[in-house]
């Protein structure tokens, strides 16, 4: 019983200790305040990404020289590119740095 109390005690204090960082962050998203992420090669790549969606082109790609590629290096994972692409094809509007924020909460 009391490791159970102890385990519940450990995580409300983690979630109290990130509360105003995600209230500040928040807050930022919606006003539309905020640099993205510090990697801003990372942030304009996803932003093409919404662009390819929006011509047509291949999920998770970014337009390049007549074609589409992958963006070698510039994804740090396929899910959040995944995720700006249907987010586009969905919407029909082109992904802003607050869209990424957005999908970052």
């Amino acid at each position: 019983m009391k490791s159970r109390w102890t385990t519940w005690l450990f995580t409300a204090a983690a979630l109290l200790s990130v509360a105003p960082q995600w209230v500040r962050y928040a807050g930022s998203v919606r006003t539309g305040d905020y640099g993205g992420s510090a990697d801003g090669q990372r942030v304009e790549a996803l932003l093409k990404a919404s662009t390819a969606t929006l011509e047509g082109g291949p999920f998770a790609t970014v337009p390049w020289d007549g074609r589409y590629s992958v963006a070698p290096d510039r994804f740090n994972d396929l899910g959040t590119a995944t995720l700006v692409s249907l987010w586009t094809h969905a919407t029909g509007r082109q992904a802003t740095a607050a869209t990424l924020g957005s999908i970052n909460l």
